[in-house]
């Protein structure tokens, strides 16, 4: 769905309200320094191979984003090492904050930690393909909102985003 009118906003907004109150349990860094939230509950995986792992209720990932937490830039010219510890600060803190606001010309993520540290998400259009989301939400009820930045040039952006069942099959998705 565009994100053309407040309405179109405020429709993501409620279908992502449940996460505020969630404790982030875990914050690192996944494949290609992808930034990652596990969040909720501690779930246990269903593979054998991942006995005694867990992830999270609410799983949050970021795809090629910068990101700033604290107001302090965290980008991949620093080790990942040095990227982890810094992200550590949110871990077993609440949710206080999980918005898109618009800047002029692009949108940006804002999730809020005990109203303490705070991680904005810069949603560049330039640095994207088009069928890569930005940043990915996985909920509680087997659903998956995925943000696309918008691609079309336009002076005033549109991004859109979607909200699949997270174990459809791939090709349903692309087909659909």
């Amino acid at each position: 769905m565009k994100i053309k009118t407040d309405s179109n906003l405020k429709l993501l907004e409620q279908k992502i309200l449940p996460i505020i109150g969630q404790v982030c349990w875990q914050a690192r860094l996944g494949y290609g320094g992808e930034l990652c939230l596990e969040i909720g509950k501690k779930i246990p995986y269903d593979s054998p191979l991942l006995r005694n792992e867990y992830k999270g209720e609410w799983q949050f990932g970021s795809r090629g984003s910068l990101w700033r937490l604290d107001g302090f830039r965290i980008n991949s010219d620093l080790e990942e090492e040095e990227l982890s510890s810094k992200l550590k600060v949110v871990e077993g803190t609440k949710i206080t904050k999980f918005a898109i606001q618009f800047e002029p010309s692009f949108p940006l993520l804002i999730i809020k930690f005990d109203d303490k540290h705070t991680l904005s998400l810069l949603i560049l259009p330039n640095s994207f393909d088009r069928d890569m989301s930005c940043w990915e939400l996985f909920m509680p009820n087997r659903r998956i909102i995925e943000f696309y930045p918008d691609l079309t040039g336009e002076i005033n952006p549109t991004p859109t985003w979607s909200d699949q069942p997270s174990d459809a099959v791939v090709e349903e998705l692309v087909n659909s």
